[in-house]
């Protein structure tokens, strides 16, 4: 390193800390770009595969149920559906027909990093059960649907809404639609909320994040404790630049307060993963026909293992009323 002498020791010695200084910012920064690269590719990059079932600790008491589901899945009588979704990507959905001829339609919509089927095991079974038509979506980068980045949402709700025309073409305008997300997928379906969708009669969000941003930010505070606004302000940077998403308006605010449809908000009381005040503040600040149920003892998604009975009872009254 050349350092320059100005002749004046005082004015050296400050220039010389102040380029100490510089050089401990720059490092610093450097450090919280890479921590931000791992919480983007964490976020962003989904799974290579989507297996069957769930791997967590909190799915281990459930892992036979859900397995049962599956090879009752595997059973049904399905079809494949294709369309060209956004940025001209393919996407995938599985239409599962009613036995009993009924023109109700539920429009199921998964989580962050799982496949359509795989969370309908978990939380859909219910629905063809009772005779109702289904169509379990695959979301952008997931599942058998194209793309590189998750978006949290972002692009979802635009190819939610070709499934709903999808639906509405293959019934001939002629059905009950009703859209069910978990997680990530019901934030999807109630970003929707104040769009005049044809036929759409009813949206039940299980566990949604209300804002995408907090959510991110919420992750890195539990995990940085010194200034994770910066490693916040990267990761929004790195979405915008590779995924391609503004991740600030990844939210339901708007379409909450100027919602046409009527909304059941489902949470876990112990959920820690979108924390359970996300579904409190949905529900506050909707302004259509509400309703809400808050599970006891239940994390993140698994009200609908654990409260079988009761989640079952809760979204097939729902959905008959309205």
């Amino acid at each position: 390193m050349i350092l320059i002498s100005t002749g004046n020791a005082l004015f050296d010695n400050i220039l010389f800390m102040m380029l100490i200084f510089m050089i401990i910012v720059v490092i610093f920064l450097i450090i919280y770009f890479f921590i931000a690269l791992k919480f983007f590719k964490k976020a962003f990059v989904p799974p290579k595969t989507f297996r069957k079932g769930k791997n967590s600790s909190k799915w281990a008491v459930y892992k036979d149920k859900i397995l049962k589901n599956w090879e009752l899945i595997e059973k049904l009588e399905k079809e494949d559906i294709y369309l060209v979704g956004y940025k001209n990507k393919k996407i995938h959905a599985t239409f599962i027909k009613s036995n009993t001829g009924s023109k109700k339609v539920i429009i199921f919509s998964h989580g962050w990093k799982n496949s359509g089927l795989n969370d309908y095991a978990c939380a859909g079974m219910h629905y063809h059960e009772n005779g109702y038509n289904v169509l379990v979506v695959d979301h952008y980068a997931h599942g058998e649907s194209m793309g590189k980045y998750i978006s949290f949402g972002s692009f979802d709700s635009y190819n939610m809404k070709l499934w709903i025309d999808f639906i509405n073409q293959k019934f001939n305008n002629d059905s009950q639609i009703y859209l069910h997300g978990l997680s990530m997928g019901a934030t999807i379906v109630t970003k929707l909320a104040n769009e005049k969708l044809e036929n759409v009669r009813g949206i039940i969000a299980d566990s949604a994040y209300m804002d995408a941003n907090e959510l991110l930010e919420y992750f890195v505070r539990k995990q940085v404790k010194f200034l994770p606004s910066v490693v916040s302000f990267f990761l929004r940077l790195l979405a915008k630049i590779f995924a391609r998403v503004n991740i600030k308006k990844c939210h339901t605010k708007s379409a909450l307060v100027a919602s046409r449809y009527p909304i059941l908000f489902l949470h876990g009381d112990k959920d820690d993963f979108v924390p359970t005040k996300n579904a409190l503040k949905s529900y506050e600040l909707c302004t259509s026909k509400k309703e809400i149920i808050i599970f006891d003892n239940a994390e993140h998604i698994v009200s609908c293992l654990m409260h079988e009975e009761k989640y079952k009872n809760a979204i097939i009254e729902f959905i008959e009323k309205n």
